[in-house]
């Protein structure tokens, strides 16, 4: 199959593209997927290869293996090469259209140049829901056509979908149920923040791919049991099940503290201190830049050349410090080539720790290495001391050292606590999991509305959509009143459910979260409505 394009964006990377040149293109790309146009980027070398044609309306084309593209859109660049201007000149005179951009070109015209000569191969409209949100892009193979839509916005789109020929919905997964109903001539489809659809084209003489007849029972046969069910049966029957109050927290793994704030200090060849700063973990080469702190480099002279420096070997005191108020077992993890040097680790001011007390330890990731420091983990602060020296610019303390235990974690100052038993869901700093990763299992209650199910109609297909209350946009699973664990793994959080899965009012709900390892390692948070990663705390 390929991508069903009438339109090649020429790559403006042989132009010698300004920064402005490159936010025109960005936006052009942008205009193109919102027009729902299909494109592909092309170079000078593709357009040679390919042949230009003239079609029965006296315009031409341009042919290469299976696409007839009818535009082609010129970005904006500084220079264009000779043998592009030529093709593009032969092109235009044979009848092709073209159309050139600067940096500053308005989208609205733009727009409206394009969709003249360029046409979407799905007929949508949006009738509820901001239309700009949604993309679409058509794959083709044979006379039969797929369509993947998208909604890019968190917000849900309801789309009407006018076709020539008989559309059904493709499963994307296993027991996914397909929610694509005809309405009089055409279609109709709510997508949810963030879905996807895929739709395929079937034959005039409604057969399908595998020689299946155009019903809903042969259609929804392709698709697996759920879909056969959703398509043979009245429309499903979505009933939201509203996540509320609190819920008792289960961690799977162990917990995290991220000891990443250290004061760093230079120590002099007898001992004494020189100077101090605070730090991040990270190269030592890096660490003086940021700190600013003053090192005598090591000057090497050759006969006839230019000295070199190099970076003396330095003696460098990194110390954190936490408190504890958790009375269970706590590691010391370390992730291979943390500690770049010569080093050793004295907990509290007494108990010293070498390389060759460090094990393997399930805890973190894999390859981790740890040692229990439960022992002489003191209640109130405690102090962590990386004695070490090294004189190489990668060298120091280059990657942030853990706490692990069964314990809970506040931030600021960083404490030991014990852990959390209750709490929101997905509210990781208040449940005291800040830097955790791993599975998280939630236990709670879950809210049906009474006549939600009154007015579920015999043989229907029940639906349940998952409300968390909160953005949430992690993969979990989810159990319903002690039944089996069902993967709800992204939006929208559909389940197929029998009847007696569920009751009015109040059900019993356990949530399993799937984390990224983002907290533990950047120490950082995925904030979903700014779509960005933010420092915790």
């Amino acid at each position: 199959s390929f991508i069903d394009a009438e339109v090649i964006v020429v790559d403006p990377t042989a132009g010698l593209p300004r920064r402005e040149d490159l936010e025109g293109y960005q936006r052009l790309l942008n205009l193109l997927m919102q027009a729902r146009v299909d494109f592909l980027i092309g170079d000078t070398d593709v357009l040679q290869a390919g042949k230009i044609e003239k079609n029965p309306a006296g315009t031409a084309e341009f042919k290469i293996r299976d696409l007839s593209v009818k535009l082609v859109i010129l970005p904006p660049m500084q220079v264009v090469e000779e043998e592009l201007a030529a093709w593009l000149d032969d092109f235009q005179a044979a009848g092709g259209a073209v159309l050139r951009l600067d940096a500053a070109f308005d989208a609205e015209e733009a727009k409206s140049r394009i969709l003249e000569v360029a046409r979407p191969h799905l007929a949508l409209t949006v009738v509820s829901g901001d239309e700009k949100w949604l993309y679409t892009v058509t794959r083709k193979k044979g006379g039969r056509r797929l369509w993947l839509l998208l909604n890019t916005g968190r917000e849900p789109l309801e789309v009407m979908i006018q076709s020539a020929r008989p559309l059904a919905e493709v499963a994307l997964e296993e027991d996914a149920l397909p929610m694509l109903r005809r309405e009089g001539a055409g279609y109709r489809r709510t997508l949810a923040g963030f879905e996807s659809v895929m739709l395929e084209e079937l034959d005039e003489s409604e057969t399908s791919p595998q020689g299946l007849r155009d019903t809903p029972e042969a259609m929804a046969a392709q698709q697996g049991p759920a879909a056969a069910r959703a398509q043979s049966l009245p429309p499903p029957h979505v009933v939201p099940i509203r996540v509320r109050g609190p819920m008792r927290i289960v961690p799977q793994n162990l917990n995290l503290l991220r000891l990443n704030r250290w004061e760093m200090t230079l120590i002099g060849p007898g001992g004494e201190t020189l100077e101090k700063a605070p730090t991040r973990a990270m190269p030592i080469a890096n660490q003086l830049a940021e700190t600013g702190l003053r090192i005598a480099p090591k000057v090497q002279e050759f006969f006839g050349l230019s000295p070199r420096l190099w970076l003396p070997r330095l003696g460098v005191r990194y110390t954190a410090t936490f408190a504890s108020k958790y009375e269970g077992e706590v590691q010391l993890v370390v992730e291979p080539g943390s500690l770049a040097g010569d080093w050793q680790i004295v907990i509290n001011g007494e108990h010293r720790i070498e390389p060759g007390h460090l094990a393997p330890t399930p805890a973190h990731v894999r390859g981790s290495l740890g040692v229990d420091i439960t022992p002489w983990i003191r209640e109130g602060t405690n102090e962590i001391v990386v004695e070490l020296s090294t004189d190489r610019p990668d060298g120091g303390l280059v990657n942030p050292l853990y706490l692990a235990g069964n314990f809970g974690v506040r931030l600021d100052p960083p404490t030991l606590i014990p852990p959390v038993e209750w709490g929101s869901f997905d509210d990781w700093e208040e449940n005291g999991l800040p830097y955790y990763a791993g599975v998280v299992e939630y236990t709670g209650e879950c809210f049906i509305e009474p006549e939600e199910l009154a007015n579920l109609k015999s043989g229907a297909l029940l639906v349940g959509e998952i409300d968390f209350g909160i953005p949430f946009d992690d993969a979990c699973e989810v159990a319903l009143n002690g039944g089996p664990w069902r993967p709800v793994l992204w939006s929208p959080r559909r389940i197929a459910l029998d009847r007696e899965e569920l009751r009015p009012g109040s059900n019993l709900i356990q949530i399993r979260v799937y984390t990224t390892l983002i907290r533990a390692f950047e120490g950082q948070r995925f904030d979903i409505p700014s779509h960005s990663y933010r420092e915790i705390g």
